[in-house]
């Protein structure tokens, strides 16, 4: 295992291309010293990683010795151990400094944090990407002069941030989440102890009795309630239930017969259970309104945290898509969706 508070290389994936191409060392070994996972540097000497690196000898700029790289592939259990870290970058006081060539790339960063990682607030996305909160609003709002040429991109692919510094800024989002979703929960109990021990009781009521040599009053029945509300929120919770589970069969037995390119949702659902985790599914359900007798509307807000097989780095997504209900049997299924995230 790799020891917490050793310094790492300067340009680890760099390095670590070196340390395959020229050493004997095994994946784990390489992936202890350069601070990686050993599936990053398998997929570097598969030649498989999403970008092709320039190797970096970390002898000649004086990290490792060859005598400590022969002793390391004389044993697989031995750990090599840097000579001396590269100097930290020191920021100062003033706004992140982003080269020129890569300043057009900003809105593309930012775009694709606000996508993945809704758990970061506007102020902590300008010190990362180095902006505006003007621009993050802008481009939230898809207000932006330019916001149909914005793709979204990972900004540490474009340069814009380190990793370290993005994965920072998640973890903290992610506490601050719990921490706000116990608070709710602490305020909501507090709110229902109230209402059940101080609201005012209703006096009950009594039967109207009718006076002699009349006939006697009719009171109307109770109406039929509108199961409306709950059976689409029986659908939501069958869906949440099937991501968490990775059932595809409660999954698609959650849309109608007639729900057009049924083969490709099935496909692309399960592409992303081969990729992500599902740590976590909640959803809101918004403008539910009926359509016809057996025909309605709604919009579900789905917030998924997830777990990247390969990289297991946490993730968030917020999805929000307008669907077009139909009742089958007595059950509702969705018969046409959009995502208008």
């Amino acid at each position: 295992m790799a020891d917490p508070t050793q310094p790492l290389p300067l340009m680890p994936h760099q390095t670590a291309t070196w340390l395959v191409d020229n050493t004997a060392l095994t994946f784990q070994q390489i992936a202890d010293f350069c601070g990686l996972h050993a599936l990053e540097v398998q997929a570097i000497a598969d030649e498989t990683s999403a970008t092709k690196l320039t190797p970096r000898d970390p002898v000649r700029a004086g990290e490792l010795t060859p005598a400590e790289i022969e002793r390391a592939q004389a044993d697989p259990s031995y750990r090599m151990k840097i000579i001396a870290g590269p100097a930290q970058q020191r920021r100062t006081s003033g706004p992140r400094y982003t080269p020129i060539a890569k300043r057009q790339d900003k809105p593309d960063g930012i775009a694709w944090v606000i996508r993945h990682h809704p758990e970061i607030s506007d102020a902590q996305i300008s010190r990362l990407i180095g902006t505006t909160k003007t621009t993050i609003a802008a481009i939230r709002n898809r207000e932006h002069w330019n916001i149909a040429n914005i793709s979204p991109k990972d900004p540490v692919t474009l340069g814009l941030c380190s990793q370290r510094e993005l994965d920072a800024l998640v973890a903290a989002g992610l506490a601050a989440g719990r921490v706000n979703k116990w608070l709710v929960g602490l305020v909501s109990l507090v709110i229902i102890v109230g209402v059940y021990f101080f609201w005012p009781k209703t006096p009950e009521r009594k039967p109207a009795v009718p006076l002699p040599g009349l006939p006697p009053i009719a009171t109307p029945g109770p109406e039929r309630a509108d199961t409306l509300a709950r059976d689409v929120e029986r659908l939501a919770e069958r869906i949440r239930a099937a991501h968490l589970k990775k059932d595809m069969n409660m999954f698609i037995s959650c849309y109608a017969s007639t729900y057009p390119n049924l083969g490709e949702l099935e496909r692309q659902t399960y592409e992303n259970w081969k990729n992500y985790d599902f740590k976590n599914v909640s959803y809101n359900i918004a403008n539910l309104r009926r359509t016809g007798p057996h025909q309605a509307v709604a919009e579900f807000i789905w917030n998924f945290q997830l777990i990247n097989t390969q990289t297991k780095a946490a993730e968030m997504y917020r999805s929000v898509i307008n669907v077009t209900l139909e009742e089958t049997d007595g059950v509702w299924k969705i018969r046409e969706s959009k995502d208008v995230s």
